[in-house]
């Protein structure tokens, strides 16, 4: 076992909740970097398998509305980029538009959401006086800063 594993962190079928987290963030990750490695390496295999065509876009695309920011960070960088970097162009419409489809309006909206949040903050900032103007204008800042680093 690695140091890190016990049975109630490498078994997670108890009631150990931050076990199971750390599973599903194990599991999670390590299926992006074997996307990202396969995109990379594996060559024309990988895009003109029919069987991952039609399903691994899907599984990528699959509960991205429920998914946390971090986690779509994530799903971007290691699993996303990966495969439109080298995803050649007769097969991007089979890997690519199944994910595309369903992540480009939600990010929009996510997008959208956030900014209009901090307009709101920077609003409320600006229509405070006095010392109240400095704390609003504190969290006004504080709600960019967590904006800008999602």
């Amino acid at each position: 076992h690695h140091s890190r594993c016990s049975n109630s962190v490498c078994n997670p079928s108890g009631n150990n909740v931050p076990a199971l987290r750390y599973w599903l963030r194990s599991v999670r990750e390590g299926c992006y970097m074997i996307t990202s490695y396969a995109a990379q390496h594996v060559g024309s295999t990988l895009w003109h398998n029919a069987r991952l065509s039609s399903s691994l876009p899907q599984a990528l695309a699959s509960h991205l509305d429920v998914m946390e920011d971090r986690h779509l960070r994530i799903l971007l960088r290691h699993g996303l980029t990966p495969l439109m970097t080298h995803c050649p162009v007769a097969a991007r419409p089979a890997w690519l538009l199944p994910i595309l489809s369903s992540m480009l309006p939600l990010m929009h909206g996510r997008l959208s959401s956030r900014w209009g949040q901090v307009a709101a903050a920077a609003a409320a900032a600006a229509a405070g006086a006095g010392s109240g103007q400095q704390q609003q204008q504190q969290q006004q800042q504080q709600l960019s800063d967590e904006v800008v680093g999602e």
